[in-house]
């Protein structure tokens, strides 16, 4: 699909969930050491309903610190998202696989991420892993999944 139907006017934000924002730090470590680096995993994931004009995106993030194996940082994001002319930006083949309009997953995916970036910043400070901040990325590295 090309974008030619893509009007980023007619998608919106309809709800923002934190259905995980945990910490798991069992020694209570105050300090991450200087030269450790985060091991970042990210996965993105998204549903489509063409018949209510949604999708859902699903954000999945584990951080977890080189050298501290039982700190854990675990944070799942879930974006419902209204596309007025979704019917138009979605194809269905025999398989029911769907394909969504790469402009609009491209637009849908840096929102997600952009948007996760800052809550996780906020559910980290005060934390061991106060200092985070999630890399800047274009969306083209996500593999997403689709999911019915």
């Amino acid at each position: 699909m090309n974008g030619l139907n893509f009007d980023l006017t007619k998608i919106k934000i309809e709800e923002i969930r934190v259905v995980d924002a945990s910490i798991s730090n069992p020694k209570g470590v105050s300090v991450l050491h200087d030269d450790e680096e985060l091991i970042l995993d990210l996965t993105f994931d998204t549903g489509v309903s063409i018949k209510n004009n949604r999708i859902k995106a699903n954000l999945k993030c584990d951080l977890k610190p080189s050298k501290s194996t039982d700190i854990v940082g675990s944070f799942n994001l879930s974006f419902i998202y209204h596309v007025e002319n979704l019917s138009e930006l979605v194809i269905m083949d025999e398989d029911l696989v769907k394909t969504i309009d790469s402009k609009l997953l491209e637009c849908l995916s840096d929102t997600t991420y952009s948007t996760s970036r800052g809550i996780i910043y906020s559910r980290c400070l005060g934390t061991i892993f106060k200092n985070v901040i999630l890399p800047m990325t274009p969306s083209n590295t996500f593999v997403i999944n689709m999911k019915d």
